[in-house]
């Protein structure tokens, strides 16, 4: 037999081996063809740059490229090190370091070359039908470049770095791995058993992360630090929590010796496989649990629109106006542009700057509306009753309140202070207003829309009594003191009056007021927009990461049947049925796959729970994620079922 012979031989042997990480090379590269198709599009490139969809999807396409780089570096290491025995078979007939690493070169340039030519064509197929959905969702005119061929030559060279970094890990390894260590390769587990004092560290370390990470939400200085480390403390602590939970189960069931005995075979075989799949099931964890919260985040911020919508916005159109502007002028403008008012209102208010104040340190934080808790009971309904110096804090989430600093209501117009016995130094007492931490009350009620421009910020409304507002108006300028322009319309096309009304405010009061103008339908339309076509990408992305996890778990299982096979045939030997090693086999298998996936939906499912209960409407978000996590434990069964149906295959040929 001839080397070319040995080569296609070898190729048709291990071909159910590659069968998993072609099909994922494949999808990953395919996906990868229409978004890159997508955004070389002449449509796609006429969105500014500064848009949140063109920020948002090229945060997603360099996921995706790094990615896929991912799963073919971690497919080369695993598939490399599984074939041990074969290589030493190699060594023995006399194939020399270089024969092999050529073997193996035509093998990878065959999945690379393979993955883009079908990965290409299936790419240009699903481009017209992704480009119809997102035609839809921006609104644009339908996109026609189903073929580019920027696109092809990047899907192209990211084959090529697949195939360069499975080459050259495998030249490395091949080289500079002694025989005897290649050959003992295969045999060798993932890792080994965790020891019970280690797992015990580990599974305190888990559950002090997880308490970290619930408290960087209580806004205090340390918050982003402390979300950092509960973030990382938990995912570096699951490696090593899933490799003591089988210890754990083991020594506690056997306390109890009747269920131990009578499933001592099962627990056992279940314990083997968990130790010798640690490394594969953390990663598939990880991977599924980025699956999930891309998902999750997009299709439940998609379910919400209108309720999201409904809460930062109560009013069909808004704008702000100075102070001295009459109302019969207002409505003057507003019929001119054919609108017609079911509810007119005026909130009075100070733009004032705001400044932090913890201890000596200054933080700017932006110029806020300050109302008087007259207005606020007008409009909200709600009995308040404010003592001096004491305010009201109005925001929709709980994020960035700043609870322990206080606050200072700068009038001055001060360009500079370094501290706050600085400041107190160069601006007299009747240019600012002073508000000591323990005297402010928080709220999340709006009184304004939600909304923000150069000059305005509307989506924090600050009440203090009438007495301290009236001080506060003193020490203001004319131009800090404004009226809203709250109402609610009959509904017709904003299109239609949009550009004239603000055309009319520009012309009345200039840029920094028309620029205010906020009117909800297109709130809401740009909204959908945004979420539809976040959906739309982030759950691509989500499907790379499942079919990734998914292929390395069936080629994990495919990989190490023979070692199956061997011990179905001992178990054979002391009587059980091929039916009851099959039993067993599925039950592990069962374990196997649904693991990561209950892993991450309950970490997720934490770490979603804590963050949206600090926005608005963020009970009805979570409750949305949960179909997402049904439909990927759902698509998990599928894949254990094919995989279950193709190990039934290789064990019954004993």
């Amino acid at each position: 037999m001839d080397f070319s012979s040995l080569i296609k031989k070898n190729i048709k042997h291990n071909i159910r081996n590659y069968t998993a990480f072609l099909f994922g090379n494949i999808i990953i590269q395919c996906i990868l063809l229409m978004f890159f198709t997508l955004a070389f599009s002449s449509e796609f490139e006429k969105i500014p740059s500064s848009s949140a969809i063109k920020s948002d999807f090229n945060l997603i396409l360099t996921g995706m490229v790094l990615f896929s780089i991912f799963f073919a570096l971690y497919t080369a290491v695993t598939f490399t090190k599984y074939r041990g025995r074969e290589f030493g078979v190699y060594y023995t007939i006399g194939l020399t370091s270089k024969q092999i690493i050529k073997i193996l070169s035509y093998e990878n340039i065959i999945i690379s070359f393979a993955s883009f030519i079908i990965g290409t064509i299936t790419g240009v197929l699903f481009s017209k039908l992704s480009f119809m959905i997102i035609s839809s969702i921006l609104k644009t005119s339908e996109y026609t470049d189903f073929f580019n061929i920027k696109a092809v030559v990047i899907v192209f060279l990211i084959s090529i770095a697949i195939f360069l970094i499975s080459t050259l890990y495998q030249l490395y390894y091949i080289r500079k791995t002694p025989i005897v260590e290649i050959l003992k390769s295969k045999a060798k587990k993932d890792i080994g058993k965790t020891s019970f004092i280690t797992g015990i560290i580990s599974l305190v370390a888990f559950i002090a992360s997880l308490i970290l990470y619930k408290k960087s939400f209580s806004d205090t200085e340390y918050s982003s630090t402390m979300l950092k480390i509960g973030l990382g403390g938990t995912f570096i602590s699951l490696y090593f929590v899933i490799g003591f939970a089988m210890t754990f189960i083991v020594k506690t069931l056997k306390h109890f010796k009747r269920f131990y005995n009578n499933n001592i075979l099962f627990i056992n075989s279940l314990s083997h496989r968990f130790y010798s799949l640690r490394n594969v099931l953390y990663i598939v964890s990880i991977m599924t649990s980025g699956a999930i919260i891309f998902t999750s985040l997009s299709y439940s911020t998609y379910k919400s629109v209108k309720i999201t919508t409904d809460t930062k916005y109560k009013y069909d159109l808004s704008f702000v106006v100075p102070l001295n502007t009459s109302e019969s002028r207002i409505k003057e403008i507003l019929k001119d542009n054919d609108i017609r008012v079911k509810q007119y209102n005026e909130l009075e208010g100070l733009n004032v700057f705001d400044l932090r104040v913890t201890g000596e340190d200054l933080i700017p934080h932006g110029i806020l509306l300050v109302i008087s808790e007259d207005s606020y009971r007008k409009f909200t309904g709600e009995s308040l009753n404010l003592r001096d110096n004491e305010l009201l804090y109005g925001k929709l989430s709980d994020s960035g309140l700043f609870k322990n600093s206080n606050i200072l209501f700068d009038c001055s117009n001060v360009k500079k202070t370094s501290t706050f016995s600085e400041y107190k130094k160069k601006i007299p007492e009747n240019k600012y207003m002073f508000f000591e931490q323990q005297n402010k009350k928080y709220n999340k009620t709006l009184v304004t829309n939600s909304s923000a421009s150069k000059y305005f910020i509307r989506g924090i409304n600050i009440t203090v009594n009438n007495e301290n507002y009236k001080k506060l108006s003193n020490m203001c300028n004319e131009e800090s003191k404004t009226k809203d322009i709250l109402l609610n319309i009959d509904p017709y096309d904003y299109n239609y009056y949009k550009k004239n009304l603000q055309q009319d405010l520009k012309k009345e009061f200039g840029d920094k007021f028309a620029d205010t103008l906020c009117i909800k339908q297109e709130e809401f339309d740009e909204f959908l927009k945004s979420s539809q076509f976040n959906l739309f990408t982030y759950s691509f992305l989500g499907f790379m990461f499942l079919i990734g996890s998914s292929a390395i778990l069936y080629f994990k299982t495919i990989v190490t049947s023979r070692e199956d096979v061997e011990r179905a045939l001992k178990l054979s030997r002391l009587g059980l049925t091929t039916g009851e090693i099959l039993k067993i086999s599925y039950k592990e298998l069962a374990a196997t796959f649904l693991l990561p996936p209950l892993l991450a939906i309950l970490i997720i499912g934490y770490f979603l729970k804590n963050m949206l209960n600090l926005i608005p409407n963020g009970e009805v978000l979570f409750y949305n994620c949960f179909h997402i996590f049904a439909l990927y434990i759902a698509i998990q069964i599928i894949f254990y079922v094919v995989t279950a149906y193709k190990y039934k295959i290789i064990i019954k040929d004993i």
